[in-house]
């Protein structure tokens, strides 16, 4: 029955919704630490359905029974059952946890865990074991995700040590489950947004301390040679344990994911490349960086095959920006399908996306 509703989504809303009315999910709560193993299978299955359907509210039944620490135990407890780590991931991947939750019931240590546990995971020839797997590296990269968003300086210091640029990048990489790519270009998503934080305080770190003046710290000692200046950021993003997609090498496996038939995985690839181009000020630099790598072609080919949605919206954004840069207006300019899918998408588009059109449009005169 659990595995009718993980395959018919809309079973699992109803179902969702009637454990939720029936204080179901506090009865399911309580079966997770049972001593039968098949009856705590059970509950972790339905457990992690309802973290997907009615998040709220088995966040809130969690955090009154203080379940959130158990189910960090369950995942690094060497005694917990593959299926059982991997559900604990999962559910703790899909609740809305504060930075201050994120940082002090998960901890910063369980980072370089996590890290060291996806390396771990290599397919093997049972297509079980290779499920199971599959399933607790997206749980792993979920609460990874949660890292990421997080402006916290101790967490951003410890992002930035165990590289998760890297193991996002190489998720999208190796991966083929549409979850695993979607969450590994939304952890890149929030790791490019840190960037400013980071900036900031790579900053600080280069002021000296109170009573000391630059020239007497430069005779104390050396320091090292700054990473030349990345285009996009005006700053020395380096390509070790950065948050920068440019420098990251991210931005090509980013664009892979357009062409890909999930549509939240594109949508979620656009979202990710559009934090490059927030900047105003460093944006042709930008424009030029991403068309060597292929992204505009690609973004602009996208975008001629969408119809009026959300993804349309989050694609023409981009857009939008790209043709402010007069050499990337000028090209299109003679495109005549690209101009009248700019010109259906100001005639059809929500309000949104016909302002982000004309103004495209504007663009190309």
């Amino acid at each position: 029955p659990i595995d009718q509703l993980i395959a018919f989504p809309l079973s699992a809303e109803v179902v969702a919704s009637h454990i939720k009315s029936g204080n179901g999910v506090a009865i399911i709560i309580s079966f997770l630490g049972h001593s039968e193993a098949e009856h705590r299978l059970y509950a972790f299955r339905l457990a992690n359905v309802l973290s997907q359907k009615v998040e709220q509210a088995l966040a809130h039944e969690l955090k009154s029974a203080n379940q959130l620490a158990f189910l960090k135990e369950k995942l690094l407890a060497e005694d917990s059952s593959s299926d059982e780590r991997a559900m604990a991931a999962s559910i703790l991947a899909n609740l809305n946890l504060s930075q201050d939750e994120v940082k002090k019931m998960l901890g910063v240590s369980l980072i370089g865990w996590i890290v060291g546990a996806i390396k771990e995971q290599k397919p093997s020839s049972g297509k079980g074991s290779f499920r199971r797997s599959s399933s607790l590296v997206e749980g792993l990269l979920g609460l990874l995700v949660h890292f990421s968003r997080s402006s916290d300086p101790e967490i951003l210091s410890g992002v930035k040590e165990n590289n998760l640029m890297a193991i996002f990048r190489d998720a999208l990489c190796i991966s083929s489950q549409a979850r695993a790519k979607k969450l590994a270009a939304q952890g890149l998503q929030y790791l490019s947004e840190a960037v400013p934080s980071w900036v900031a305080a790579q900053h600080t770190e280069l002021q000296p301390p109170k009573g000391l003046s630059f020239p007497l710290i430069f005779v104390c000692c050396k320091e090292p040679p700054l990473p030349a200046a990345c285009p996009v950021h005006n700053a020395g993003c380096d390509e070790d344990n950065t948050f920068c997609l440019l420098k990251g090498h991210a931005v090509k496996p980013l664009v892979e994911l357009l062409s890909d038939e999930s549509s939240r995985v594109q949508r979620t690839a656009v979202e990710a490349l559009s934090t490059l181009v927030s900047n105003p000020h460093n944006l042709k630099q930008t424009v030029q960086e991403l068309d060597q790598l292929g992204a505009v072609q690609e973004l602009m080919s996208l975008f001629t095959t969408l119809r009026p949605g959300t993804l349309q919206e989050k694609v023409i954004w981009m857009v939008e920006k790209i043709l402010r840069v007069e050499s990337e207006a000028l090209a299109y300019s003679t495109d005549q399908g690209f101009v009248k899918c700019l010109v259906d998408a100001f005639k059809y588009g929500n309000a949104n996306t016909k302002r982000l059109a004309q103004d495209s449009l504007t663009n190309l005169k």
